[in-house]
């Protein structure tokens, strides 16, 4: 609801201005023993006083209309009536000599008492009668309204000078300080229906700019007439708000059904209620309203748009509003793809590395321009697309070792949707155990068949091969035998240096020489795990 200031007495101000309101019983000089209204002296005294009477007088912008009746019955002419407003005489009237009846319209001055006094003629004494009656010659009017709107405070009122039936200036003043002149000429039937002789157009209606906060704005008639003061017509005091600050506004386009996703958020706590627009084809509109709603602005809001076809350029903007002013968002288009190119099947993982791996599918769509994938969570890649359908790879390098991997694939083509396929996952490949730090190996030689070999030694760092020592065949004591046995051979490894043990074994069944580069000759390496029934068994780890 408005804070409104809103003049109660209005009314009164019309109807007791200066039109006239008896408020107390008429006087006449000498005192008439009669009934009031009218006031009224009907009989002559012993010494032949003139009879005298006075209607209520009526204010036009002429003057003071008054009449009544005065009668002397040995007059030899017509009674005199003189017209006194306020003790001073503004007029004489004469009576017709018939009906005693005067009339007339006389000069107005300013004053709280109308008397006429019948100047008496041969015998007797002049007779007198007055009433009570408030003559005005200053502005008169009310201030009916001042409340806040959007532009600012709205003041409406009305405003006459009694001396004249044409609109008057009022003058509008703001917190003491003058802002505004404005002539009084806005139609108002109320205050003719009281003032008939000054007619309609004299009403005033005008937005006074204010800051938020609270003012008072008080409205002055500029006399023109005979009067001497610019009137207060009242005042009024009222809290101006302010208007909300624009929204944000994001939209999506759906890529597969017609539909545009909005999604509004404000900036200000005092707004009453938002209004959608949208504007197809650009932003130059028009512009129509799809949407509103009487939020307060406290939280963000989404709303779908399915009022809308595949194919086309949509705007949209959003105003929030306020009994004080509304503020718009910035547009935003975007376009509402065809339906997108059908999905890819047969999505699959291959090739799984530490560092890589190969996505492949079947490509089902014609006359895509692209396949994008959709690294979940890190970026999108885009291969190219095909003529037709088929089988697609597409390798992932630069992957992190033993980290799971989510992909998304789906064809794209220029005005189109985008429908990708379920999301697949894989991780890559663990790295090899970092190398075990030992200085002394003792190895068995298990193998079956009593061939005989030697232990070899690969430099990592030189790519060297070294044979370090004999193994004897299987069938030697202690080559395979109880956990107590000796070894077959206890070698010393070069500290500090990153190698891989091997035994090469020879023979018919293996090699015919001795050579650790053949692989097919080694029939076992030293991996990382120690322990092993046909490797490493006893170690000095280097500190």
């Amino acid at each position: 609801m408005r804070n409104r200031f809103v003049n109660a007495a209005t009314v009164v101000l019309l109807s007791a201005a200066f039109v006239g309101v008896v408020t107390t019983p008429a006087v006449a000089a000498p005192v008439c023993n009669v009934p009031n209204p009218p006031p009224i002296c009907n009989t002559e005294d012993e010494f032949g006083s003139p009879t005298i009477s006075l209607s209520t007088p009526v204010r036009q912008p002429a003057g003071l209309v008054v009449s009544g009746t005065a009668k002397d019955r040995d007059a030899s002419g017509p009674v005199q009536v003189q017209i006194k407003i306020q003790g001073v005489v503004v007029a004489t009237l004469a009576a017709n000599t018939s009906t005693g009846a005067y009339s007339g319209t006389v000069p107005a001055r300013a004053g709280s008492s109308v008397c006429a006094v019948a100047k008496n003629q041969n015998e007797g004494l002049d007779k007198s009668i007055c009433r009570t009656f408030l003559v005005s010659v200053d502005p008169i009017g009310s201030v009916d309204e001042v409340s806040p709107g959007p532009a600012g405070l709205l003041v409406r009122g009305w405003a006459i000078d009694p001396d004249t039936a044409n609109p008057i200036d009022v003058h509008v003043y703001l917190d003491g300080a003058y802002v505004r002149t404005v002539n009084a000429s806005g139609s108002r039937p109320d205050v003719a229906a009281v003032y008939p002789a000054y007619g309609a157009a004299h009403g005033y209606d005008l937005t006074v700019p204010a800051a938020p906060g609270q003012h008072t704005v008080c409205v002055y008639g500029i006399n023109v007439g005979t009067g001497t003061v610019n009137t207060q017509l009242g005042c009024g005091t009222v809290t101006q708000g302010r208007p909300p600050a624009a929204p944000d506004l994001q939209v999506n386009a759906a890529q597969t059904v017609p539909t545009m996703y909005l999604y509004v958020q404000p900036h200000s706590t005092n707004a009453s209620g938002f209004v959608v627009e949208r504007s197809v084809g650009g932003s130059a509109g028009p512009w129509v309203q799809v949407h509103s709603n009487n939020r307060n602005g406290e939280t963000a809001f989404s709303w779908d748009d399915t009022g809308v076809a595949q194919g086309n350029l949509y705007c949209y903007r959003v105003r929030a509003d306020n009994p004080y002013g509304s503020a718009t968002s910035a547009v935003v288009c975007r376009d509402l793809p065809l339906p997108a190119l059908p999905r890819p099947t047969n999505v699959s993982v291959t090739g799984v590395t530490e560092t890589s791996l190969v996505l492949n599918w079947t490509d089902n769509a014609v006359g895509e321009t692209q396949y994008r994938v959709d690294h979940v969570g890190v970026n999108t890649l885009y291969a190219p697309g095909t003529a037709g359908t088929g089988p697609m790879t597409f390798t992932m390098n630069n992957l992190q070792p033993s980290t799971r991997y989510c992909f998304k694939v789906g064809p794209i083509k220029p005005g189109f949707g985008y429908d990708p396929s379920p999301e697949i996952c894989a991780t890559t490949a663990s790295p090899p155990p970092p190398p075990v730090s030992v200085k002394t190996v003792n190895l068995w030689n298990c193998v079956s068949g009593g061939a005989s070999g030697g232990v070899w030694l690969y430099d990592h760092d030189f790519g060297t091969w070294t044979r370090a020592a004999s193994a004897p065949s299987s069938w030697v004591r202690g080559s395979c035998g109880t956990p107590y046995s000796g070894p077959a051979a206890s070698v010393n490894l070069p500290e500090g240096r990153i190698v891989t043990v091997v035994l090469v074994i020879t023979g018919n069944r293996f090699c015919p020489t001795e050579d650790p580069t053949t692989t097919g000759c080694r029939h076992w390496e030293a991996g990382p795990v120690l322990g092993g029934s046909k490797g490493i068994t006893t170690y000095d780890v280097i500190g």
